[in-house]
């Protein structure tokens, strides 16, 4: 891996790093982020559940 040294804000960075991600592939951005909650929640299961919910425009959240 090359050593890089940059210095600015951390706006700047912020900036730098949505560019980033913005031009790397869903498949490569989601492979990524599976490495890390891998690296994270080692126990977690290998499965992720989708969730997904609908409702009208000015619903309100079903509280708990």
């Amino acid at each position: 891996m090359e050593k890089v040294v940059w210095k600015g804000t951390f706006e700047e960075a912020e900036e730098r790093d949505h560019q980033y991600w913005a031009e790397q592939t869903p498949e490569y951005r989601l492979r990524t982020l599976l490495e890390i909650r891998e690296m994270l929640y080692p126990d977690a299961s290998p499965r992720i559940e989708k969730v997904a919910f609908t409702r009208k425009w000015g619903e309100e959240d079903e509280k708990e």
